[in-house]
Order: structure tokens, then sequence, then C-alpha cells
């Protein structure tokens, strides 16, 4: 600015313009108006009718005989929960994020909260994916497991460091074995 009147007076209508919208939106201009590219879409299972919106069992997950739908009459906070159903002994079920996120440099923590219900066998687990620029799965078998049995909300959590550029990565939500989780 030159400090002419005219940008002054410019500069001034902003200012009003901003404390008559602070007026009115108050706390919502603090919140995020554009997804982060490190987000995963849909973690708390919100969104969706039958099965989740942006989840997704992959196809030779079908064989394991499990079944997986959003349930809206169990849920630890918000509205719905990811149920995942096992009813063989030897059954399994696994299910992913649709989007894999692309992660930079850094120290991340993946982490879910899993109720069981009659868990036998492996047990139910949390297993982020790691993948290539090109779609190749580079890095897996990062299994944290949950109780087995029946319990209520319990936490599990993976934290991982990357020093490369970013990578993109899926979460993986499965129970193993019998039952639901």
């Amino acid at each position: 600015m030159t400090g002419s009147d005219q940008q002054w007076q410019r500069f001034g209508r902003a200012g009003l313009v901003l404390a008559l919208l602070w007026e009115h939106l108050g706390d919502r201009l603090d919140e995020q108006i554009a997804g982060s590219p490190y987000a995963i879409t849909n973690p708390g299972f919100e969104n969706g009718a039958d099965t989740p919106t942006a989840w997704q069992m992959p196809g030779w997950a079908a064989a394991g005989g499990g079944t997986w739908a959003r349930d809206t009459t169990v849920s630890r906070s918000g509205t719905a929960s990811l149920k995942l159903q096992v009813g063989t002994t030897n059954g399994y079920s696994y299910v992913n994020s649709g989007a894999r996120v692309r992660i930079g440099s850094g120290t991340y923590t993946y982490g879910a909260w899993i109720r069981t219900d009659g868990v036998t066998g492996l047990g139910a687990h949390i297993d982020p994916l790691f993948y290539d620029a090109n779609g190749k799965l580079v890095g897996s078998d990062h299994k944290v497991y949950a109780s087995k049995g029946t319990h209520d909300w319990e936490y599990v959590s993976y934290v991982f460091a990357t020093s490369r550029r970013s990578r993109p990565w899926r979460p993986r939500k499965c129970p193993r074995r019998g039952g639901s989780g």
C-alpha cells in the first residue's frame, strides 16, 4: 500500500466484511473446506448404505466366507461402524479403503477401535499395506491384533516412519477365524 486514501478505504472495507462474516460464521471459519491428501476417506464409516462409502472387500477375500456391512446399531462414536463377520472356523474377511493415501516423510500412526464378539484363531486386526508409485505392493504384514474372544471397544495402532518421498498406503481391517469384529 502506498498510503492513498482510496487504498486505505478498500483495506477498511475488507476488514469490515471479515468482521461481519465472523459474527455470522463464527467457529465455522475454522472448518476444513478441502480434503487433505493424507486423510482416509470415511474413516468412521458414517457415510454409505449397506456398506460404507469408499471401503471395499477385495475379490480374493470373498473366498473366506466373511461378510461386511455398515452397522448403524453399534458405534463407538458417531452413528455407524464397520461390521465384519466370519461364520466358519477357518474363515476370514478383509476390507480396505478404496483409495490409497499418499504419505510423505515422517512418523505416522494408523489406529482403529475394534470391538469383537466370539473371535478365535488369529483374531481381528489392522494391517496397513504399502505400494510403490506403480501400484505394486511393497510392504505388508504389519498386523496389530485386538484381543480375542468377546470384548468392548479396544484401540489398536501401528506407528511407522517413512524416509522416502511420499508413497501410497491403504488401511485394512480384518477379523479371522470365526466371530465378528
